[in-house]
């Protein structure tokens, strides 16, 4: 794109994996010690998705200003979706707007994990039928404009808007 003549770029990190619903349907995930129960197992995954996002955004802050070094008539923004997410998702208490002001209420789909001192809140997929598509309306939540997830990673069409109106505002 550079070669082409672009000079203003646009990246953005990845949102928490550990606060997607994917860790609420994973059945596989084999932890390095085994835990008590399969609640405690879930938490560990949604700790390791975590770790590793972290890991992949600290990798492209550096690729990045590698990136602004050596192009340097370049302008590269790099939107925070990872904080943004968490702002959705209520997970920063101190954010404003609360996820209900930006349009969400996931109450029906929450599922609360809980085991020993650790408390971790997740959204059920909204979407429950194959990657290939289903006419089956039971396979669709009934407020699917009031979700974060669509399926076990993807994001509905709600939260695409608020990610575009992010990458707008910034």
């Amino acid at each position: 794109l550079y070669g082409a003549g672009a000079r203003r770029f646009v990246m953005l990190d990845l949102p928490d994996l550990g606060r997607t619903p994917i860790v609420l349907q994973n059945t596989t995930y084999i932890p390095e010690r085994p835990q008590e129960n399969d609640v405690a197992r879930r938490i560990e995954l949604a700790h390791r998705l975590t770790q590793l996002t972290l890991y992949h955004n600290r990798l492209l802050v550096e690729a990045i200003d590698q990136l602004r070094a050596e192009l340097p008539a370049s302008k590269i923004l790099l939107v925070d979706t990872f904080k943004f997410f968490q702002q959705l998702n209520g997970v920063d208490e101190t954010a404003v707007p609360q996820p209900r002001e930006y349009g969400y209420d996931i109450a029906e789909l929450e599922e609360t994990l809980e085991h020993e001192d650790m408390r971790l809140r997740l959204q059920q997929p909204c979407y429950r039928g194959t990657y290939l598509g289903t006419l089956d309306k039971s396979k669709i939540c009934p407020e699917q404009d009031k979700v974060i997830f669509w399926d076990t990673v993807h994001p509905t069409t709600l939260t695409h808007c608020w990610q575009a109106w992010k990458v707008g505002s910034e």
